[in-house]
């Protein structure tokens, strides 16, 4: 498939600009960044799902690097972005520690209204609690209107990340008495937290629970 296929008819071109990017996505993650931007070179008129599937494949990867780069490349190319850009960007700086980055796209969801996105919101809090800003994580969090266990998770992992333990115990807690059910990740980070701390009682009875289904 070549980029040229995405010149023509208008639906067609649609469909072609679909698959043109999940190609890109997967070379990209298959071959370490390599094949997916030969593919996406490849294309004379990127827009957003483009880009976006480049920077995603980049991080998928693990070349947080690169695709911070091409995300500067996009702003350059006045390439407007969207939730998946900044989700994938957020990713990349919270891997990298390229905190900086992390803020302008604050600024942006800041100033598109974005605040209740909770998709972006957890992502900019795992952003946040792994770059050394937990303070300003919790703060994030604390002022979402809408939660859900991705949401509990980063703020439990952004904890123990920090060494912080009983603040993740204390958040796991927390989740206890939401509306919200906790699933392996959750649990995953709260034993970790219980291994630190020496909590083994606590711990046992975290994976009890787990294990029965109970809340």
């Amino acid at each position: 498939m070549h980029g040229t296929d995405l010149v023509g008819d208008e639906e067609e071109g649609v469909g072609d600009e679909v698959e043109a990017a999940e190609e890109i996505r997967g070379l990209a993650v298959d071959t370490g960044g390599g094949g997916g931007l030969g593919l996406f070179d490849e294309i004379l008129i990127r827009d957003a799902v483009c880009w976006n599937a480049m920077i995603s494949g980049y991080v998928q990867s693990g070349i947080f690097g690169e695709a911070l780069g091409l995300f500067e490349e996009m702003r350059i190319a006045n390439v407007l972005p969207n939730e998946s850009t900044m989700v994938s960007v957020l990713s990349a700086c919270a891997r990298s520690g390229e905190i900086e980055v992390g803020k302008w796209v604050a600024g942006w969801i800041e100033g598109q209204g974005l605040g209740g996105n909770v998709r972006l919101v957890n992502a900019l809090v795992d952003m946040c609690s792994k770059c050394g800003s937990l303070d300003e994580a919790r703060s994030l969090f604390d002022g979402m209107q809408m939660r859900d266990v991705i949401s509990w998770n980063v703020m439990i992992g952004g904890s123990t990340h920090e060494g912080r333990y009983k603040e993740a115990l204390e958040m796991f807690r927390l989740t206890l008495r939401s509306n919200v059910e906790s699933n392996d990740v959750t649990f995953l980070g709260i034993l970790r937290a219980c291994a630190q701390l020496g909590a083994r009682d606590l711990g046992n009875g975290f994976t009890a629970a787990d294990m029965s289904g109970s809340p």
